[in-house]
Parts: structure tokens; C-alpha cells; sequence
């Protein structure tokens, strides 16, 4: 037999504004709406901690995690990793730092140790070989390198042309990196999103080194968590 559980719903909270619905052009106009309406309530002096935003989902914050870092204003995130502290985010990341800089020893260190049979020894070797170039010749230079290797220096050369925008690199760098990505995740189909929003969100830059400025920023740490505005996903 079926029961039926009725419900009173109510609040103790006196009269106050309304909610409001915005309706924003794009993700990214949302994000800065949401950033102009903290800090306009911060010069309320309404305290960072009496602030919070609530997500369907974790993975729906990331736009918002970078506008908040480049206002500078600090944050907590339940639910879920920020978004550039994720390890596929990372791996992301580092594809594009070798693209802007090919002598960025720390990426091409996790980027080579991503690749199966390839361990600390074979990473540091090709390494070595990298930075006996000044220019970006070497990209020519892999002839004795294992397939593997091989197939990671076409992929990055076939993108490295400035002609190439930020989504192009991005979307041929994630066609490579998917076969890696689900034997190093069990839970890949769900990291899976937040790739999706990688890609989603390097649509709007028109340049690799913009976009990894703008990832690379972070909002001053505290360890008053009553100065941080906060948000929960779902």
C-alpha cells in the first residue's frame, strides 16, 4: 500500500527582496554577473563569508572559479575540486605550457610520465634532449624515440602553429589524450565533464598565453575562512 507523507511548507524569515531571475547571454556573462553582484555587495560591507553560490553540480563552477581569480577574490569550494586542482585539468594544463614554452621541464616531466612504459629514467633522457635546443627544432628530432614518444611530438607539433586558436589545440590535444586518460582513471566517465568544460572555456581566448595566465591565477590564500565567500555543488 502506497502512503502519502503531506507537507507544510514555511519559513520564519520576515519580508526581504524577492528572488531574482537573470537570464545571461552565455556562461561566461553569468560568471561576471555573479562577480559585479559579490563585489557589490562587498562594498555593502556585507562580509565575503555571508556570501554563497549553489550548483547543480561541481563541475558547473569552473567558468566562475576563473573570473573569481582574476578579481582577486578569494573562495571555498565544497563538493568538489576547484577546478585547476584536478589531475585531468592538470595534465590539460601542461599540454598547452610545453605548446607556449617547450622548455617547461615540470610539464614535459608529467606529461611523458602520462604515457604508458615510460617511466622517470626514459622521461628525464628525452628531456635533456629537449633543452639541448635553443629554438623548437627538436620537434624534428625524435626519430629514436619509442612509438609512444613518437605519437606525443606529432600531435603537439601538428598544433603548435600560432594559426591554430586556442579550442582548435584543444579539442585535437583531448582526442590524444582520451585513450591515456581512461586507462589512468577509473572514474573517467565522469572527469569526462570537466574536459568538456576545459574546452568549453578555452572557446572565448584567442591566444594559449591569455589562457593560461588566466588558469594560472589564484586568489590569495587565508587562513580566516571568514574572509572567503563559499559555495556547495550538488
Amino acid at each position: 500500500m502506497r502512503h502519502k507523507y503531506s507537507k507544510t511548507l514555511y519559513t520564519n524569515r520576515g519580508e526581504g527582496s524577492l528572488p531574482q531571475l537573470v537570464i545571461a547571454e552565455n556562461e561566461n556573462m553569468q560568471s561576471k554577473f555573479v562577480v559585479q553582484k559579490i563585489l557589490e555587495l562587498r562594498e555593502q560591507n556585507i562580509p565575503l563569508e555571508e556570501m554563497a553560490v549553489l550548483f547543480r553540480s561541481s563541475f558547473l563552477s569552473f567558468d566562475l572559479e576563473i573570473e573569481l581569480s582574476k578579481a582577486n577574490i578569494p573562495f571555498v569550494k565544497f563538493g568538489g575540486f576547484k577546478f585547476i586542482e584536478t589531475a585531468h585539468v592538470k595534465d590539460m594544463i601542461a599540454y598547452l605550457r610545453v605548446l607556449e614554452n617547450p622548455r617547461d621541464v615540470v610539464a614535459w616531466n608529467r606529461l611523458l610520465l602520462l604515457i604508458d612504459g615510460v617511466g622517470p629514467r626514459t622521461a628525464e633522457k628525452v628531456i635533456e634532449d629537449i633543452l639541448k635546443y635553443r629554438d623548437t627544432t627538436f620537434w624534428q628530432e625524435y626519430k629514436s624515440y619509442p612509438e609512444s614518444i613518437k605519437e606525443l611530438f606529432e600531435v603537439l607539433k601538428s598544433v603548435a602553429p600560432q594559426k591554430h586558436s586556442p579550442p582548435e589545440k584543444v579539442a585535437r590535444i583531448i582526442t590524444y589524450y582520451h585513450p591515456l586518460f581512461k586507462r589512468r582513471y577509473d572514474d573517467h566517465t565522469k572527469r569526462k565533464k570537466d574536459l568538456e568544460a576545459f574546452e568549453q572555456i578555452t572557446a572565448r581566448y584567442s591566444d594559449v598565453t591569455t589562457l593560461l595566465a588566466d588558469l594560472a591565477l589564484e586568489p590569495p590564500e587565508r587562513n580566516d575562512r571568514r574572509r572567503r565567500i563559499t559555495w556547495q555543488g550538488g
